[in-house]
């Protein structure tokens, strides 16, 4: 079969299957050339840089075996052995076409394409600039938020101008609507900005085509049309509840005369009849009589019994106009937003033109128009390139529109006969905010086309065309599956194991798709060359009153104690959910003397060589503010002179800053370092950083220097701008500062501190997971796109359809005609959030503590959050115990000691610190909680293709 696709588990060696596989298209032939016919697709720059850097030594170690040490040597020549086998050829003739094709990549590099989706795509989008009606010389933009804000300030500006009345009266509109709801009217420029997100969004791609089809005077007819549907759907809903009214008092039948009197079915109609409770469904009570005929208590009442029928007919029709009612309330508020998207984007393209650049996420919407309408072989003849195999990694991550993009190329390699290959694992799916759709491989995978043919897994009108060309995949498909754990012990394994199994078993009905994901054969294997025993899984709850500050307490207590048990500071690893939570980790530990590795830290920003720099620039175009004065010699002392500044300097320092200019200047000579205040301002933005650089002599300061580095390359990138004076850079550097950093050093022994999203593809002996209680709902105030039903949203008087709209997320959906669609939303939002638990689980090698906040989860409505899954296992597992927040899974051996240089820190408890001692109750519950009972650790598993080695921890951190 030549469409193979790989289900891949955390830590089963995919990085080394997929290099396998692209070797063995390589070198199964003579040709050397032939990898310039393999495209390998990626998602991110380190994951392309990664592949190219396996596959290349690879071919180095079949080539040149002798330069090998004697344990990469036995990695390499299992690797060569298994190839071999596989395509039938000796290995001697295997090494022989290695050492040509790795002659042949290294002198033509940019013909080896391993590549991020996104630059493959841009390399389409450059063949076809001339069809795509772009600039041949285009810049690609990512700065979404400066581009939006940009964009709503023109619009708003157009309120007043002649000609635009429609868009001012829309505005106005919506302000009083705002006013009208008790609502700040000055919120209509973030939530028009927060709303045309959608327009780079691809998820919203379909629906935004649709819309486009209406302008803003239909929208305004439809607006008006809409508060008209409203009222007569209300007039119908009291009309009607009328009627039933007088039907009772013609039967003599009182309020008080139903089950429950005023809360039950008389109760509902006097409501309904005076315009109350239009959008509350009816209750429990009325639900019984509807569907249990419970009319009355105790004694039947002969008047109620002969209209019951009735009755039961004016509910059941009474719901279905409330539920309409309930939907056109909640799309009324959006079509303000949605009558503006035009203008919007028309703004957004001018600027783009004004630019001379295309938003990247443009791109994949440019070249779908290309993809559909010209042959495969006139597009890679204009790139330039023919791929005879695509290989795809991290397949759950991709857009409907990005495959799409792509199947027509895979299509035609299966015709040709052709081998291609998809990997990836829908248990890793966390990324369906920026457009990934983890349903896309589930029904690849299990070859289930008819499923992939559903609008939302389908461009608009591309019916046809696409189940021919999942036909073409179907008849060639291969599903395998990589199971093997080569990353975590035993423990570790066996606890992912059980806690996903157990609670996919508890909410499996409410959501079937998570079957489908975490199906039979979800459970990881131990590998069994696997020695990797001696896990620790320790699951805390604390006190939701003292949460934050006893939660940090924690992971002090937790780190200390893992230093002083071996384990390295780079050993452990700090997951959050959220920037925030990092950044106050990140805060604390610092303070208690912890060296860290936080996204902050890895901000340009943060290092003080380079704020150094720009308070330097900053004064060279301000060179009269006392302030900047300060700060520059302030920093010139830390940074330069690498001294704190004591009260001789920073008086000093006061007395230069009242002095003119030219004293500063000259007390920098006086320094020792030459420098002109002239010969700087004649600079150009790129010679001045040099410039100050080489002065004082920052490249002679050996820490950090990645940070320069990276400050020089984003200076690069601000000069092929139009504007280049230091005015605008120094701008530039506002909009970029926050957002801007550098890579993880790999060497430096320091706690990592990252999202789970960010750690997505690395690995960590120690894994602490804190604050583990966000919601597994879509977030409050989030909105979701709809389709409409054609009958309900045809207009009479306009003629106009509004296809879809956007929607506030409310549980009142769940009763209307979108109600599929709602509960589609809430299923893929509890996965994503469920998928996130199972990627900060699968992150660790050892060791993996939990924190999380105690609520009542034996309440009525338990808080929908993942502590509550927590709770649900603990419980499923029979541990759970009122009065205790302790549970220890597993309990590991401390590290072999390590001979500690002498000025190495020891660290050691703070008595007042440790409120709660979790490590002597870890040992007190050792024998209740020690382990998973043992019939439930590795059972029999199905065959699977699988890399034949185990993989070689060569270092802390790497790809899945």
């Amino acid at each position: 079969m030549l469409f193979k696709i790989y289900s891949s588990s955390a830590g089963s060696g995919k990085t080394y299957t997929l290099t396998r596989e692209y070797l063995k298209l390589a070198l199964k032939e003579q040709n050397p050339h032939n990898f310039r016919f393999i495209l390998a697709i990626t998602f991110t720059n380190d994951a392309a840089n990664e592949m190219k850097e396996r596959i290349v030594k690879a071919l180095q170690g079949f080539a040149q075996p002798e330069t090998l040490s004697d344990k990469a040597r036995q990695g390499s020549d299992d690797l060569l052995y298994n190839i071999a086998n596989e395509l039938g050829l000796k290995e001697s003739v295997l090494r022989q076409r290695a050492r040509q094709v790795f002659t042949k990549i290294i002198y033509n590099y940019s013909d080896f394409a391993v590549s991020t989706i996104d630059r493959f795509v841009n390399k389409i989008t450059t063949a076809f600039t001339q069809e795509l009606d772009i600039p041949y010389n285009y810049d690609v933009d990512l700065d979404t938020d400066k581009m939006l804000e940009t964009a709503i300030d023109r619009v708003l500006d157009k309120v007043g101008r002649e000609n635009k009345e429609n868009i001012s009266e829309i505005l106005v509109d919506w302000a009083e609507s705002k006013a009208e709801e008790g609502k700040n009217w000055a919120q209509i420029a973030p939530e028009l900005a927060e709303f045309s997100r959608d327009l780079m969004n691809e998820r919203s791609y379909n629906y935004l085509n649709q819309l486009r089809k209406l302008s803003v005077e239909d929208f305004q007819k439809i607006k008006e049309e809409l508060l008209a549907y409203k009222n007569s759907l209300k007039s119908q809903i009291v009309a009607i509840a009328g009627q039933s009214i007088d039907l009772m008092q013609a039967q003599g039948v009182a309020v008080s005369d139903f089950y429950q009197k005023a809360k039950g079915v008389g109760g509902y109609f006097q409501k309904l009849s005076t315009g109350k409770d239009l959008d509350k469904p009816a209750n429990s009570y009325v639900q019984q009589a509807l569907n249990n005929d419970k009319w009355y208590s105790k004694k039947s009442h002969p008047g109620i019994d002969a209209i019951a029928t009735s009755l039961k007919k004016d509910i059941f029709h009474l719901e279905q106009t409330k539920n309409l009612y309930t939907l056109v309330s909640l799309i009324v508020p959006q079509v303000y937003k949605m009558a503006l998207i035009h203008e919007v984007e028309s703004e957004l393209e001018e600027l783009k033109t004004e630019n001379n650049s295309i938003h990247i996420s443009d791109t994949n919407k440019k070249i779908a128009e290309i993809i559909s309408n010209e042959p495969v072989p006139f597009i890679y003849e204009r790139v330039g390139e023919k791929y005879d195999h695509i290989l795809i990694d991290e397949f759950q991550d991709t857009s409907v529109l990005q495959w799409q993009n792509l199947l027509p190329l895979v299509e035609n390699n299966l015709a040709e006969q052709k081998f291609n290959l998809i990997v990836g694992d829908a248990k890793q799916a966390i990324y369906r905010w920026r457009g990934g759709e983890m349903e896309q491989l589930v029904h690849l995978y299990k070859n289930n086309i008819e499923a992939l043919l559903k609008p939302s897994l389908m461009q608009e009108n591309a019916f046809d065309l696409l189940r021919d060309r999942y036909e073409t995949l179907s008849y060639n498909h291969l599903a395998a599956q990589l199971k093997h754990n080569f990353r975590s012990t035993q423990e570790v394994i066996q606890f992912n194991n059980s806690f996903f199994r157990e609670l996919v078993e508890v909410h499996q009905e409410e959501y079937p798709l998570l079957a489908q994901i975490y199906d039979q054969d979800f459970e990881q294997a131990v590998p069994p060359q696997n020695t990797k025993t001696g896990g620790h899984i320790e699951i805390q709850f604390v006190n939701k009153d003292t949460y934050r500050t006893d939660t940090l307490e924690y992971i002090l207590v937790t780190v200390s104690t893992l230093l002083n048990q071996g384990f390295a500071k780079k050993d452990i690893a700090v997951l959050t959910r959220s920037n925030v939570n990092g950044q106050e980790i990140a805060v604390f530990l610092k303070s208690k003397g912890f060296p860290v590795i936080s996204q902050t830290s890895l901000l340009l920003a943060s290092d003080e060589k380079v704020h150094f720099i720009v308070a330097f620039l900053k004064l060279i175009k301000n060179p009269h503010d006392r302030l900047l004065r300060s700060e520059v010699l302030y920093l010139f002392y830390r940074v330069v002179k690498r001294v704190t500044p004591d009260d001789i300097i920073n008086n000093a320092i006061k007395q230069l800053i009242t002095q003119p200019i030219a004293e500063f200047y000259e007390h920098l000579n006086n320094e020792g370092y030459e420098i002109s205040q002239g010969t700087l301002q004649q600079l150009g933005v790129y010679e001045l950083v040099e410039k100050l650089i080489e002065i004082f002599e920052l490249f002679a300061q050996q820490s950090k220097l990645e940070y320069l580095f990276r400050f020089m390359d984003l200076v690069i990138e601000f000069n092929l701008q139009k504007n280049t004076t230091l005015t605008d850079f120094l701008e530039y550097w506002e909009d970029k500062k926050e957002v801007v950093s550098v890579n993880t050093p790999k060497d430096e022994d320091a706690i990592t501190i990252t999202t789970i999203h960010k750690s997505k593809g690395l690995e960590y002996s120690v894994v602490i997971l804190p604050f583990v209680d966000w919601e597994y709902t879509p977030k409050r105030n989030g909105t979701m796109w709809v389709h409409l039903p054609k009958d309900e949203f045809t207009f009479k008087n306009s003629n106009n359809y509004l296809s879809a709209s956007v929607v506030s997320i409310n549980k009142k959906l769940g009763q209307t005609v979108v109600a599929e669609q709602y509960y589609s939303e809430m299923e893929k939002t509890f996965i994503e959030n469920f998928n996130l638990l199972y990627v900060a689980f699968t992150r660790a090698v050892d060791r993996l503590y939990i924190f999380s906040r105690l609520d009542n989860f034996t309440s009525k409505n338990p808080p929908k959050r993942v502590n509550t899954l927590l709770y649900e296992y603990l419980l499923f597992r029979e541990f759970w115990e009122e009065g205790v927040t302790n549970y220890p899974i597993e309990m590991g051996e401390p590290k072999e000691q390590k001979i500690r240089p002498e000025d190495e820190d020891v660290y050691f408890y703070i008595d007042e610190l440790v409120s709660t001692d979790i490590h002597k109750r870890v040992k007190a519950h050792k024998k209740r909680w020690s382990a998973l009972p043992k019939n439930e650790q590795t059972q029999s598993q199905p065959e699977e293709e699988q890399p034949t080695e185990e993989q070689p921890k060569e270092e802390q951190i790497k790809e899945d």
